[in-house]
């Protein structure tokens, strides 16, 4: 062997060497390169439309991965189809996963980076989404023998989880068709951690027709602790922000995660001067099972001292109880009920300084997949009382009944009232069995997207949008009498 080739050996061994050790950061300046080009995103963009499932347009503007740092989704957009600016922008995504889960074929990351996002959501277009996801074409599915329907609803009785009963232990053994449900079975405890970390989070909700009712949650930092052992987080909400008054609060909600589930339960909180407790819980289980319970102690609310454009309303002895429960892949699985007591309500009219006095009240909702039901309303006083029910379905119909019970003094005077909003209502009351007390039922409907009431003349009904904006614009000036 010549002396030159034995010089050569070393550098073809030197160029081989680097050329394995340069070989990951060319691939991976390679594929980053490939991450930013239509093609990748494109892919991904896909993917979340049709996981979301709502007929959303995604937009991405990069994608980028490192094996130290995770992957990276860059300048993420969400817009409805009928709009042409996003109501969803998030600036910056970091997915950082733990390679030793994956080693255990689970789905798990060490930190979840979410930053700079920005929610800015009508209640219109909210409605447009709605519609425009039940407006998709459904999937007609094939006929099927006797063996094989029982074999799919055997499938998705798995797939779609049941509501865990809540009532008395010892009442669930007696009743076979309880003890029969499938319970969500539990993780267990990974030797590992995860946490989501949220950055300069901005979230708007609010209705264009009614800009008086918007809810801004600014500046939103936190972290919450997934899997492994028990230990705590924290969202701090900097600027809370209801109605447009320009008022903002401060909310701090600490986070306890544990037994597979992240938890809150604060005793005490206040907002906008009310006092309120708030428990909720979510599990990391199937179909991730949730639960939501807000209490308001007795306690007096007077809405005048919370802005400008705050309804004149005082409640005295105010106390509700508000619980909700159910699962956050399968929103349409949903319970829950509301009981509300009061006892003085005072209703003021600032334009004539009148005022309607109610002694005691109560309210009591429920809810559950099929619908909204209002099953009690009422305020009792001694000079008029109102009483109602109703129920909105979760098709968006519905209905209510609201009846108006007063002296034939008060009544007068409502009927004079309305008369003078508009020349065409009218509230013509009716003599119950006593004859010191009259009545009037206002039937309300809802049906196309659009709310009407009975107070025209002769029970016609009237759009209440309309009816509403007539209230809210105040009384006509002079009221010129009929010619017979």
């Amino acid at each position: 062997m010549s002396a030159a080739q034995n010089r050569g050996r070393p550098r073809r061994l030197r160029r081989w060497a680097l050329i394995f050790l340069a070989s990951p950061f060319v691939l991976l300046v390679f594929g980053n390169l490939i991450g930013a080009t239509p093609l990748a995103t494109g892919i991904i963009e896909e993917r979340i439309e049709r996981h979301l499932g709502l007929g959303l347009d995604c937009e991405i503007a990069g994608l980028g991965w490192t094996p130290w740092s995770g992957g990276v989704v860059r300048d993420l957009k969400l817009r409805s189809s009928q709009s042409n600016s996003p109501f969803v922008e998030v600036g910056k995504v970091t997915i950082d996963p733990s390679w030793r889960s994956m080693l255990q074929r689970k789905k798990r990351f060490d930190s979840l980076i979410i930053e700079n996002v920005t929610l800015n959501l009508t209640l219109e277009e909210l409605r447009e989404i709605l519609a425009a996801r039940k407006a998709r074409p459904q999937i007609v599915q094939p006929k099927v023998t006797e063996k094989s329907s029982k074999k799919n609803e055997e499938e998705d009785e798995e797939k779609e989880p049941k509501l865990e009963a809540k009532e008395n232990p010892d009442s669930q053994k007696s009743d076979p068709t309880i003890s029969s449900r499938p319970s969500p079975v539990t993780v267990p405890v990974d030797d590992f951690e995860g946490e989501v970390i949220l950055k300069n989070i901005a979230l708007k909700f609010s209705s264009t027709k009614h800009p008086e009712l918007a809810v801004e949650l600014d500046e939103i930092e936190g972290e919450i602790p997934l899997w492994g052992q028990e230990r705590s987080g924290r969202i701090i909400f900097s600027k809370v922000r209801i109605g447009n008054d320009g008022n903002t609060e401060k909310l701090d909600l600490p986070l306890t995660w544990k037994k597979q589930g992240l938890e809150i339960n604060e005793s005490q909180m206040h907002i906008l001067g009310v006092t309120f407790s708030l428990a909720a819980s979510v599990r990391l289980t199937q179909g991730l099972p949730f639960g939501i319970g807000v209490d308001l102690p007795a306690q007096r609310i007077n809405f005048t001292s919370m802005g400008n454009n705050a309804p004149p309303i005082d409640l005295d002895q105010f106390r509700c109880s508000n619980k909700l429960q159910g699962y956050l892949l399968y929103p349409s699985l949903l319970h829950g009920s509301s009981r509300s007591q009061v006892g003085k309500t005072d209703f003021r009219d600032a334009k004539d300084g009148s005022h309607i006095r109610f002694d005691h009240g109560r309210a009591e909702l429920t809810l559950n997949p099929a619908g909204l039901y209002a099953r009690d309303f009422h305020l009792i006083g001694s000079e008029e009382a109102i009483l109602g029910n109703g129920h909105l379905s979760s098709s968006g119909e519905g209905a209510a009944v609201v009846r108006i019970v007063a002296s034939p003094e008060r009544a007068e005077g409502y009927a004079k009232r309305v008369k003078s909003v508009s020349r065409d209502w009218e509230l013509a009351f009716e003599p119950l069995i006593t004859p010191d007390r009259l009545y009037r039922d206002l039937l309300f409907d809802l049906s196309n997207g659009t709310l009407v009431f009975d107070i025209g003349k002769d029970r016609k009904v009237v759009s209440f949008r309309d009816a509403f904006a007539k209230i809210k614009h105040g009384r006509q000036p002079i009221i010129v009498p009929e010619i017979p």
